[in-house]
C-alpha cells in the first residue's frame, strides 16, 4: 500500500436555495468542476443529482463527525480569521525582507495558450491572457489584457480591465466576472477585513 500527502483546492460553498447555487455554478463551471467542493446549509436532492449526473466531485459536511469543527459559530471564525491575518502579515513581511531579490516579471505582449507563469513576486501583463494558459502570483497582479484562461493572485491587490472567458481568483475568492466587462477603465481590487472591494481607478 502507498500513501501521499496532497494539497488539494477545495471550494467552501454555503448553500441558502437551488436557484442561487445553480446560478453561481454555471457562472463559475470551468473553474469549480475539477475542484473538490465543500457544501454546507441547504443541500437539497436536487443539487445532489445535478453534481452526481455532472461528474462533480463534492462531500456534505454535514455527515461529517467533525462538523463542530467545521461550522465554527460566527465569533470563532472571526477571531479566527483576525489571528490568521495577523500570522499572515507578519509572515509576509518578513518574506518580502528575505526576498528582496524576487524581481516583478513584466510581460509586453499576450500570454498563449499552453503558457504557464508561477511567481513568488509581483507580475504585470500588458497584454490578452489567452484562454489554456495558467498564472499564479504570490505578489501583486496588474493585467492590461482581456483574462480568459484562470488567474490566481495572493498578493495586496489586483488592476485589471475585463475577465472574459477567464476567471480570476483574489486571495481565494473568485471575482464576480460581470464586474469587469469594460477594457476602457481599471479596476483596483483589494481586499479589506475579508471583503473584497474593487474601485476604479481609470
Amino acid at each position: 500500500m502507498r500513501v501521499k500527502y496532497k494539497n488539494i483546492r477545495v471550494f467552501d460553498i454555503e448553500i441558502e436555495n437551488d436557484e442561487k447555487f445553480f446560478s453561481y455554478f454555471e457562472k463559475n463551471r470551468v473553474l469549480l468542476q475539477d475542484n473538490m467542493l465543500f457544501l454546507r446549509g441547504n443541500v437539497t436532492k436536487e443539487i445532489v443529482e445535478f453534481l452526481e449526473r455532472n461528474d462533480i466531485c463534492y462531500y456534505d459536511v454535514s455527515r461529517c463527525k467533525l462538523k463542530k469543527l467545521l461550522n465554527k459559530t460566527h465569533k470563532e471564525e472571526e477571531k479566527s480569521k483576525e489571528s490568521l491575518n495577523k500570522i499572515e502579515f507578519n509572515n509576509e513581511r518578513e518574506e518580502r525582507i528575505g526576498e528582496k531579490g524576487v524581481k516583478t516579471l513584466v510581460f509586453n505582449r499576450p500570454i498563449r495558450s499552453g503558457e504557464e507563469i508561477v511567481t513568488k513576486g509581483d507580475l504585470v501583463i500588458f497584454g490578452r491572457v489567452n484562454s489554456g494558459s495558467k498564472i499564479k502570483a504570490e505578489g501583486n497582479v496588474e493585467i492590461f489584457g482581456e483574462i480568459d484562461s484562470l488567474v490566481e493572485c495572493e498578493g495586496d491587490f489586483m488592476l485589471i480591465r475585463k475577465i472574459g472567458l477567464g476567471n480570476v481568483i483574489f486571495n481565494g475568492e473568485i471575482l464576480e466576472k460581470g464586474l469587469f466587462t469594460d477594457m476602457n477603465r481599471v479596476k483596483k481590487v483589494v481586499m479589506n477585513n475579508g471583503k473584497i472591494e474593487i474601485k476604479d481607478i481609470l
